[in-house]
């Protein structure tokens, strides 16, 4: 397809190269015609991995993942430059011109452009830079393109080289490094137009999540002194659900049943854990086992991370906005219209602030919720969080708190569940103030779940057992047979774990 044609396709109207009039205009006007970034002449002296287009490994104390540039990069650096003034001015001169930011095909056709008129290979890392630089999302796309791997891309500043995020390897520092602020803040805005949002004097701090599943938070002065600073979220759907869990070790069938048993009882359940522990994965995860035929209500703050999956017939999902105008509606007020619309479950992407009292205030009424919440202890340490500011949750309505599971990174950087706390109050009712506190955990470990005896104690086994109208006896049954059919879908290695638990529940 002629190039012409591409950048006339239905689209965003050139404004990602910073042509638009008014606050969008992007760098200044003799820096569209360069390249925004620099390839840094920046690989681990000991490799740990060395794939096609990149190669990761150690540096001194440090983790490089580096894109194979160099010594290419040192001949055709100045090209890149002048083959990002040929795309410009060619989008310039086109009628109209208008084209998708991140359109391979544009991609491809511009590079096509430039191996022709410079007489170098499609292919080569000027072309591709100039390509990308122009109708991509700059540097940021050499990372997309490896977002198997890849978790998360951090920009701390116009000073620093690119970080991200391994999968494997933890967190990297890249050869990939922007120009100038105006560059990387011109970077960002690509990505943040899908989202109808941007990053700007009177937008200083923006939170999107974009139709290609990226969550993206960035700020600029005055709340970021030292620059533009941003983080680029991949969410991808093979990293969720309890198969993923499973084969990662996060789970172990046990587990799985234990946690099944505590949604089919309706408990109250907290995940906890520090940042990045895999809290909101767990959480995606725990909706593939919910029963289907229950009316759920999702509520998260502008992230769109929590996917519904299609094991639910009546599903509604809300979002809560930070609170800039009086018209926006928080998570708390999201909370409180949940409760409105007669769900039988909530679920809450995060829970940090008034919305935890309005959270809880509905468990109160016999709606169920689970929820994540920041946490770096466990056990009463939960508890005394929910109490203080700025959540401040009165201990009678905290007292419907059932399980908190906790999680951990290790030094491995493995997600793992590393406890479960069962609350086992002494009462609901009103408390006498001096025993308020008095309460029993039930503490079990993700790597030796109780045994027959001990599971009898199990508020899970309790509670399911009430529900289902059967024994302990008959409910400690139930979690082996579930623990047994956890296994045989592990064993097999691949399957739709949606179509497994529909399998199990008698419904397919």
């Amino acid at each position: 397809m002629e190039f012409n044609k591409i950048i006339k396709g239905k689209g965003s109207m050139f404004s990602a190269m910073g042509f638009r009039i008014g606050k969008r205009s992007g760098p200044p006007a003799a820096q569209r015609h360069k390249l925004s970034f620099d390839f840094l002449d920046h690989y681990p002296e000991e490799v740990l991995l060395d794939a096609p287009n990149v190669v990761v490994g150690k540096s001194g104390s440090s983790l490089l993942y580096s894109v194979k540039a160099h010594p290419e990069w040192l001949s055709g650096k100045a090209m890149a430059d002048a083959m990002k003034s040929h795309l410009v001015n060619s989008v310039l001169e086109a009628e109209n011109a208008q084209y998708n930011i991140g359109d391979k095909n544009a991609i491809d056709s511009a590079a096509g452009l430039l191996s022709e008129r410079f007489g170098v290979p499609k292919n080569s890392m000027a072309a591709r830079a100039a390509a990308l630089d122009t109708f991509g999302y700059g540097p940021l796309s050499f990372l997309l393109e490896d977002s198997t791997n890849i978790e998360e891309i951090v920009i701390n500043g116009p000073s620093y080289p690119i970080s991200l995020y391994h999968s494997r390897y933890g967190f990297c520092t890249t050869n990939l490094k922007f120009y100038t602020e105006h560059d990387s803040i011109h970077c960002i805005n690509k990505l943040l137009e899908s989202a109808e949002k941007e990053l700007a004097s009177d937008t200083p701090i923006v939170d999107a999540s974009t139709p290609s599943g990226l969550r993206v938070h960035a700020q600029q002065a005055p709340y970021s002194p030292s620059g533009m600073v941003a983080s680029i979220r991949l969410s991808k759907p093979e990293r969720s659900g309890p198969a993923f869990l499973l084969a990662k070790g996060t789970l172990n069938p046990e587990l799985l049943a234990y946690l099944w048993m505590a949604i089919d009882a309706r408990l109250n359940l907290l995940i906890t854990g520090p940042p990045a522990s895999g809290k909101t994965t767990l959480l995606k995860a725990l909706t593939d086992i919910m029963p289907r035929y229950e009316r759920v209500v999702a509520i998260e703050e502008e992230t769109d991370e929590l996917i519904m999956h299609s094991n639910f017939t009546n599903a509604v999902y809300l979002i809560g906005k930070k609170s800039t105008e009086k018209s926006d509606k928080t998570i708390s007020d999201q909370v409180v219209n949940a409760l409105r619309l007669r769900p039988d479950r909530l679920i809450i992407g995060e829970i940090r602030g008034a919305e935890a009292k309005d959270a809880f205030f509905g468990s109160n009424t016999g709606v169920p919720f689970i929820a994540t919440m920041h946490a770096s202890g466990n056990g009463i340490s939960v508890i005394s969080r929910l109490e203080s500011r700025p959540m401040l949750v009165d201990h009678a309505l905290v007292s419907n708190l059932d399980l908190a599971v906790h999680m951990s990174l290790d030094s491995a950087m493995q997600r793992k569940i590393t406890g479960i706390s069962e609350y086992k109050w002494l009462s609901r009712a009103e408390m006498n103030p001096e025993e308020a506190k008095e309460f029993e955990i039930n503490s079990i470990s993700s790597y030796d779940m109780p045994k027959k005896d001990e599971l009898r104690r199990s508020k899970v086994i309790t509670y399911f057992a009430m529900r289902k109208q059967m024994s302990p006896s008959e409910a400690i049954k139930e979690f082996q047979a579930r623990s047994k059919a956890a296994s045989s879908f592990m064993a097999r290695g691949s399957g739709d774990f949606q179509e497994f638990i529909l399998g199990y529940r008698g419904l397919k």
